[in-house]
C-alpha cells in the first residue's frame, strides 16, 4: 500500500464498498479504523476485503504500471474520472 499524507478526518466515514481490493485500488479507511479514519491509499498488489476499508476509486489500466515507480514523499494527482454518485 501507498499511503497518501494529509488524509486522515475527525468526520464519520461510514463503512461502504468493503470489497475485494485488487492492484490500484484507491481505499480510505472508515470508522472502524479508529484513529485512521479517511486515510487514502493505493493499492500495490490485490488484497482481500477488509470491513475497515472502503473502496473509493481505481487507478486507470493504463497507469498502473506506473504505481510501481512510486517514491515515498513523491507528490501524486488522483483526477475524478466517471464519477457515479451512489
Amino acid at each position: 500500500m501507498y499511503r497518501l499524507q494529509h488524509t486522515r478526518v475527525t468526520t464519520q466515514v461510514k463503512p461502504q464498498n468493503t470489497v475485494e481490493r485488487c492492484l490500484g485500488s484507491i481505499t480510505m479507511d472508515n470508522d472502524a479504523y479508529g484513529r485512521y479514519q479517511g486515510e487514502v491509499q493505493i493499492c500495490r498488489r490485490d488484497l482481500e476485503a477488509n470491513h475497515r476499508v472502503n473502496v473509493i476509486g481505481l487507478v486507470i489500466e493504463e497507469d498502473l504500471p506506473l504505481i510501481e515507480l512510486l517514491e515515498p514523499g513523491q507528490s501524486v494527482k488522483i483526477q475524478v474520472k466517471n464519477y457515479i454518485e451512489t
